[in-house]
């Protein structure tokens, strides 16, 4: 009885690291939600990026805050331009995920890519 409860107790464990390091759950920011730098409206904006630490920005304001400055400008995390997740606004079916050169971020579990 210990070792099954212990082999589920460790299985429970390793999927739930693994499904997050795999498939990062986050959620999109409301239309009516701002970009914290530019201060336009999500609903507005037609590119947005999200950073590693799961903050959203509008593409061209975070780029050019990356410029200045290598963190992100809630968290103060560090942010390299690479690690970048951007996605684009379709009329009808939302935000898509923009695949850059070779390296696609894919997120299964939303169906994107």
């Amino acid at each position: 009885m210990f070792r099954r409860t212990l082999l589920i107790l460790s299985v429970f464990i390793c999927s739930e690291a693994f499904a997050t390091s795999v498939h990062p759950v986050f959620t999109f920011p409301e239309d009516d939600a701002v970009c914290s730098i530019s201060l336009d409206e999500f609903g507005t904006i037609k590119i947005i990026a999200r950073t590693l630490c799961n903050h959203w920005y509008k593409k061209e304001s975070l780029e050019e805050w990356l410029d200045r400055s290598n963190t992100c400008p809630y968290c103060q995390t560090e942010v390299k331009q690479s690690d970048l997740i951007m996605f684009k606004r379709h009329q009808k079916k939302g935000w898509k995920k923009l695949k850059l050169g070779k390296k696609s971020f894919l997120c299964g579990c939303f169906g994107f890519g």
